[in-house]
C-alpha cells in the first residue's frame, strides 16, 4: 500500500465516505460483529487522474464487498 499511494492516489481516501471496510463482506463469525472490518481492496488513480467519487458496496453475500469509483482525466496541455 505504501509503495502505490507515495505515487497514486487512493479513491477512497481521497472521495469515499467512512471507513470503506471491505472484508468479510458476509461471515458468520461472532468476532467480526456481522460485518466487514478490514479494508483490503483498494483502487489508485495515476497522477494525472483525479477521483470524483468512490463508494463501497452497502452489503452483499460475497467474501469481499465491491469498490466502485470515478476517475476523470483532464485534457491534456497544449
Amino acid at each position: 500500500y505504501r509503495l502505490l499511494a507515495s505515487e497514486w492516489t487512493d479513491a477512497h481516501a481521497a472521495a469515499g465516505r467512512g471507513f470503506g471496510m471491505t472484508f468479510p463482506g458476509e461471515t458468520r463469525n461472532p468476532r467480526s460483529a456481522r460485518g466487514p472490518w478490514l479494508r483490503i481492496d483498494y483502487l489508485f488513480a495515476a497522477p494525472r487522474w483525479t477521483v470524483q467519487a468512490c463508494l463501497t458496496e452497502p452489503d452483499r453475500a460475497s467474501q469481499h464487498r465491491a469498490l466502485a469509483a470515478r476517475f476523470r482525466l483532464p485534457p491534456a496541455a497544449p
